[in-house]
Formats: structure tokens, sequence, C-alpha cells
């Protein structure tokens, strides 16, 4: 009967400890897997988003510049074009382009700041990515790197500076829109300014001049909170007049 007994008896704490630890152990493993997918359809979700945002200021871009060229008399191919008639808004716009592309509002190809010193500061925010003592705010000519930042407001089409017109993100890069008007979430666009060799160029197109806009975009995950960048440049040109 005692032997018997002995046979039945339940399994010793050593071994209910071990059961449990491997259990634990099972569970944590398949949490850190969830919150590991999470973290990256996240992370996904972010970029797009702010892929979306940044090609809404390309659009824009390209949207002042045809009508620029346009209403000035100009097409994309170079040739000079019979102006059309004036359209509403047409003035403005044309108003707009020259602001974009006033001497001011350049950038230096030399002075341009490298996008991945962002990978240099700890927050996404506009004091840490254009911090003079960093190096990414250096001063050009009558202004500074900050100073010739811009974006677009996708409401009314206004060019908008970016110092004083921005704020860190709340969660991706984006322009912000609020009663008190747009605000940049860290999306900024610097323009710069090139030229077309003539010799090089086709003797029926007069095309001199061109800019490069480099669009940049970054912001802090909350996944992690690593900084994300994302970043596009686009070449816009401008023909001559015969």
């Amino acid at each position: 009967m005692i032997q018997n007994i002995r046979s039945r008896r339940g399994d010793t704490i050593i071994e209910v400890l071990l059961a449990l630890t491997i259990f634990t152990a099972a569970i944590m493993g398949v949490m850190y897997v969830m919150s590991n997918s999470i973290g990256v359809s996240q992370r996904s979700l972010e970029i797009t988003q702010a892929r979306t945002q940044i090609d809404n200021q390309i659009e824009l871009l390209r949207h002042i510049h045809n009508i620029a060229l346009v209403s000035s008399g100009r097409s994309n191919s170079g040739l000079y074009i019979a102006a059309r008639p004036s359209m509403a808004g047409d003035s403005n716009i044309l108003k707009t382009w020259k602001s974009i592309t006033a001497a001011d509002n350049l950038i230096p190809p030399n002075r341009l700041p490298a996008f991945n010193s962002v990978d240099g500061v700890q927050k996404c925010t506009p004091e840490t990515v254009f911090s003079s003592s960093s190096g990414r705010g250096l001063s050009i000519s009558n202004g500074d790197v900050a100073n010739r930042a811009f974006f677009i407001d996708p409401v009314t089409g206004e060019i908008k500076k970016f110092v004083g017109n921005s704020r860190a993100p709340s969660t991706f890069a984006r322009i912000a829109q609020s009663a008190s008007g747009s605000q940049s979430e860290m999306i900024w666009i610097f323009a710069v300014k090139g030229s077309v060799d003539k010799a090089t160029t086709n003797s029926s197109i007069m095309i001199t001049n061109y800019y490069d806009f480099h669009i940049r975009a970054c912001w802090q995950s909350p996944v992690g909170g690593e900084i994300q960048r994302l970043g596009t440049i686009v070449r816009l040109y401008e023909p001559a007049q015969r």
C-alpha cells in the first residue's frame, strides 16, 4: 500500500519551477515577436504617411513651376511660346515662384548641410536639427541655413518659412493644419540653383538654369525612439529667354 502511494506522488518543486520557467520563456518570446511585428508595422505606416506628405510638397512645387512658366510665355521644353491669357491666380503663382527662387532664399551648393547630420542629434525638433552649435545653422551671406528653409501650405499654396512655423512631430513628419495656420512638423525644403553649360545644350532648347529642391523630413518614431529620415531631390528647369 505504501509503495503504491509513493508511485503516485506529485511533481517535485524543481519540476514545477522548471515547467513554469519554460512556460514563462515561451510567453515572453511570443510577446516579443508580437511587439516587434507591431513596431515594424507602425514604422512602415509612418514612412508611408511621411512619403505622402513629401509627395504633396513635390506636386505643389511642380504646379507652381508649371503655371509660372506658362503664364510667362515659356514651356517645359525650354522654348518660348505665346503667353496664354492670364487666369485668376496666375500672377500670384508667378510671384510665388519668384519668391522661392529669389537669391536670398537660395542656398549655395557648397553650403548645403548634409542630411545625415540629423543622425548626430537625439531628437528631431527645429531647435536640434538647425542648431548653430552643431554646425547645422552655419551663416551664409545674408542669412543662415534655417532661415532659408521653407515649405508650401497645401491649403493656401503659400510659401511659409520653416523658422517660426514649425514644431516637433506629434507622430510622423507632416504639414499639420490648424485654425492658426499650417505648421511644419519637421518637413522642410532647401532650394539650390544650378546652371547648364550652354555648349552641351541642344541649340534649339535654351535651358540655362535649374533648381534642385531638397525635400527633407525627420521624426522620432514612438517605437524604439529612433530618428527616422526621408529625403528626395526634385530638379525643375527654368528656360532662358531667346
